[in-house]
């Protein structure tokens, strides 16, 4: 259950804060809050996962750079939080400029406290005020699943139990199956035409049967506001709506055998009965196959898009979920096996923006005997992948080779020697003055030392990063460009973040 961001502005306990919205006030309408949280630590972004107002008293910032600040206000839009509110007259006398407009910038409301904040009062009483709805909604939802129940045991089929969805949400309803084909749907009630008709983003939902996504649930609200109401609906229906499917378009042979193939390579299998499985699932064994590990990032996380992704233009793919855990096994042709890899991989990119789940492309493996090592890596980058790794987030395993690497070698007196030959001044430089450079330079080689690209990727203005780059050259010994050390640098950089990661 959320709470618009205009009512909790309006909220009694709110309003003793004084507050006044300093940037993103065109985003202000329609923004949903999820759960009041307060917090002065910086680098709290990793923790959130969307929807919270977070309240600050501006301690840190007080004391951090400009950038800093800057940084600090891009971590918080990637997590998509619905607001900042940053007490004033404290620690952070004034809101500075930099912070207003990198919140203008990237389009979250920036809320200026004035007055003495009461942050334990506000998210006492703005929660508490969430949770009670949340009681009655799901009290709500409670009836309408006894009602399709019901609707199901006195024989009621498929089309019956999506007129009732339509009538009680109300919304637009459709099921589609894994290629995005309909198989039932179901028209909302005429709408009072006494109001403009407003368009309400759809919502999705898994319809899984044991384990395997077999189809999807798409809901196209026509009610004005929050969308809990159908989101929490949506959840219930869709095991419902299982049971109806499974009379229809009960599992054959092939999908049993695919989602047992799946588990075998979870398990571990290997030998003949593998290979059978493969086949019996319309795949041949030898072929190039690679693995799609997904795992959510909140609340309302949904496969059957990513599952219609993996099966777009492969030969066949079979998608699994286990607890909180999604994997795709996908068959790729033998021929041009990598081209369809990197395919699969910009499609998976475009398709799951914003959604509260984050996949990893494992490497291609050399036939299904193989797969579970491209799992194992899926896992092993998933580990290694950045802190704060945003909702919507796509990783190449392919991209973390060196890291993969570095985390299995058994040498690691080696790997740090080599990163200090190498780097150890830089590194020097970092620890003393709490500054970036070895991750700029780390950006500006995976560029291909492309200053206008790595100025863009890490927000920095063009002369900045000519800046940190002529720190850089001073303390590695000069411009590696045109050069045969820079291979050896570039390792050293990846393992050098590697290490100073863990």
């Amino acid at each position: 259950m959320n709470i618009e961001l205009e009512e909790v502005l309006g909220h009694e306990a709110f309003r003793r804060a004084g507050p006044i919205v300093r940037a993103g006030s065109a985003f202000v309408p329609g923004r949903q809050v999820r759960w009041v949280h307060s917090s002065e630590v910086m680098d709290i972004a990793p923790l959130l996962s969307g929807g919270e107002l977070l309240l600050t008293g501006g301690v840190e910032l007080a004391a951090a750079s400009a950038e800093q600040r800057r940084q600090y206000i891009r971590d918080l839009a990637a997590r998509s939080i619905a607001a900042l509110g940053i007490e004033s007259g404290g620690p952070l006398k004034t809101i500075p400029a930099d912070l207003i407009q990198t919140a203008e910038a990237h389009e979250l409301p920036l809320i200026e406290l004035r007055k003495v904040a009461p942050f334990v009062q506000i998210a006492q009483s703005i929660n508490s005020l969430l949770v009670t709805r949340s009681v009655d909604l799901l009290r709500q939802a409670d009836v309408l699943s006894q009602n399709l129940a019901a609707e199901l045991a006195n024989g009621g089929g498929l089309k019956e139990l999506l007129q009732l969805l339509a009538r009680q949400i109300p919304a637009d309803v459709v099921v589609m199956d894994g290629a995005g084909t309909v198989i039932e749907e179901a028209v909302a009630p005429t709408a009072d035409t006494s109001h403009p008709e407003v368009e309400f983003p759809p919502l999705e939902f898994d319809i899984s049967q044991r384990g395997t996504v077999t189809a999807s649930l798409r809901l196209h609200p026509k009610t004005d506001g929050d969308s809990s109401w159908a989101q929490v609906v949506g959840e219930r229906a869709a095991s419902i709506l299982a049971l109806a499917l499974h009379g229809r378009h009960a599992p054959d042979l092939v999908d049993v055998a695919g989602k047992e193939l799946v588990r075998s390579i979870l398990g571990g299998l290997q030998g003949q009965r593998l290979r059978q499985l493969c086949r019996t699932a319309g795949m041949d064994p030898d072929d190039q196959f690679v693995v799609v590990l997904g795992r959510p990032l909140g609340a309302g996380c949904r496969w059957a898009g990513v599952e219609r992704l993996v099966r777009k233009y492969r030969t066949k793919g079979i998608v699994y979920v286990q607890q909180q855990e999604m994997v795709a096994v996908a068959a790729l042709p033998a021929k041009g096996s990598r081209a369809r890899r990197a395919t699969l991989l910009s499609e998976l990119k475009a398709g799951i923006v914003d959604q509260p789940q984050v996949l990893v492309v494992g490497p291609v493996s050399a036939g299904i005997a193989d797969a579970a090592r491209s799992l194992a890596e899926a896992r092993l980058t998933f580990d290694l992948a950045p802190a704060g790794t945003g909702p919507g987030s796509v990783i190449d395993a392919d991209a973390f080779a060196i890291e993969r690497l570095a985390s299995q070698a058994s040498g690691d007196e080696a790997i740090h020697h080599v990163v200090d030959e190498l780097l150890g001044g830089l590194i020097a430089h970092d620890d003393a003055r709490r500054s970036r450079l070895l991750e700029t330079f780390d950006e500006w080689l995976a560029s291909g030392c492309n200053t206008a690209e790595t100025a863009r990727t890490m927000h920095l203005e063009r002369q900045s990063l000519y800046n940190r780059l002529e720190k850089i050259f001073e303390l590695i010994g000069g411009d590696p460009r045109g050069t045969d050390r820079l291979a050896g640098l570039h390792l050293a950089a990846r393992l050098g973040r590697y290490l100073r990661s863990y």
